[in-house]
């Protein structure tokens, strides 16, 4: 560095000042490794997340597959061969009954929309209702409403008519009652 004095003369004397400015706190290299201890454990801690959920969602899908596969050999089996698939028909039994008992009262109900309501075909609803009560569906669903009109007509307040339409039977107003005619 070189001053001039009053007169504007230059020195001769050169003096050398040396400033070194030092870092700002976030600038050192330890908080630069801080900031990258933390990135890399938020990563892992996302990617262990994400592994855990996905180790969920693999255990839920085999479970669910499980149960598909279980739920297959038991459709395609037509004879029950232990306890479980005991368990399972009486199940089955049960939904069947439930679902006849809550359409009781309409007319077009029948095997087809049992089976759509059991999630299953025709031919499957068919075997394993065989299987399991004896019946065919359409004998299944009569013997259901038959116990219900039996039930009905013991109330001595409901006459035959009203029975049959509460169950789905239509009654055509065809029938009179008969006269007798006196011939004279």
């Amino acid at each position: 560095m070189k001053a001039t004095d009053d007169n504007g003369q230059w020195s001769r004397l050169v003096t050398t000042l040396r400033v070194e400015r030092c870092p700002a706190f976030y600038e050192t290299w330890w908080v630069i490794l801080v900031y990258l201890l933390l990135g890399l454990s938020g990563i892992g801690y996302g990617v262990r997340c994400y592994v855990r959920r996905m180790k969920r969602k693999d255990e839920e899908l085999w479970a669910d597959s499980a149960e598909l596969v279980r739920m297959k050999n038991y459709l395609d089996q037509t004879a029950p061969d232990n306890e479980d698939t005991a368990g399972l028909d009486r199940l089955l039994a049960e939904k069947a009954v439930r679902i006849v008992e809550a359409h009781l009262s309409e007319p077009d109900f029948d095997v087809s929309k049992l089976a759509a309501e059991m999630n299953m075909s025709n031919s499957t609803l068919t075997r394993k209702l065989k299987a399991i009560t004896g019946d065919t569906p359409l004998d299944f669903i009569r013997h259901i409403k038959m116990k219900h009109a039996r039930c009905m007509l013991a109330d001595r307040r409901r006459n035959v008519a009203e029975v049959a339409a509460a169950l789905g039977y239509p009654i055509a107003n065809t029938l009179r009652p008969v006269s007798r005619r006196s011939s004279a």
